[in-house]
């Protein structure tokens, strides 16, 4: 029993590490957005176009690595999810469920369209 809550402790400790990076990045990419739109000389938005688009694809392959899918199979077992501390970490779990679920059901050629589109619908609206 013990041994499981140490594993279980590792496996949570992983996932929200790789959480963490991701939301990380995404901070990076809401940055990158908001300095194109407000303060980028117009001879940089190329440059910062092929680097959203890099970054883009880094927090695709992130969000949907078989890494990532292992640990939530293994804490979304019910025998481990029940483990679980608190209702904290149960709805972190659910929460990286949903997420990798919806992210992974884009194709990974459509990523950089999609954040083509969303660029194009913030500067008419």
């Amino acid at each position: 029993y013990l041994l499981e809550k140490k594993i279980l402790k590792e496996k949570y400790t992983q996932l929200c590490n790789k959480l963490y990076e991701i939301g990380n990045l995404n901070g990076v990419l809401s940055l990158l957005d908001w300095d194109e739109k407000t303060i980028i000389p117009s001879e940089g938005a190329k440059a910062r176009e092929k680097q959203k688009e890099i970054l883009s694809q880094l927090i695709f392959e992130k969000s949907t690595s078989v890494e990532l899918k292992k640990l939530i199979d293994w804490l979304s077992f019910p025998k481990y999810f029940n483990m679980l501390p608190t209702d904290f970490d149960k709805a972190n779990v659910r929460e990286a469920e949903y997420n990798y679920t919806r992210v992974s059901s884009i194709p990974s050629n459509l990523i950089n369209q999609i954040q083509i589109v969303e660029d194009i619908f913030s500067l008419e609206f």
